[in-house]
């Protein structure tokens, strides 16, 4: 038989990414996401929405290993949120 250990106590959210812009690639290919990544993260999701209310974003991307992407599922002419 094994042992198992369940750690007991309280979680904390991590700190989120800060500085986050998007604006048009050079090439034309799409819209690029950058942000400055919290000491640690590894791994990233990225979030896109039509208004400014999150619960209504769509996941896009996710284990996003630097901090930036390239959206080339951008429609031109629409407002997106990230």
């Amino acid at each position: 038989s094994s042992a198992v250990t369940v750690a007991t106590g309280s979680l904390v959210a991590p700190a989120a990414p800060t500085a986050v812009s998007a604006y048009g690639d050079f090439s034309g290919s799409g819209v690029r996401v950058t942000w400055r990544a919290p000491v640690g993260w590894r791994r990233f999701e990225v979030w896109r929405g039509t208004s400014a209310d999150f619960s209504q974003a769509t996941m896009i991307v996710q284990r996003v290993s630097l901090p930036t992407y390239l959206d080339t599922t951008a429609q031109p002419g629409v407002q997106y949120h990230y």
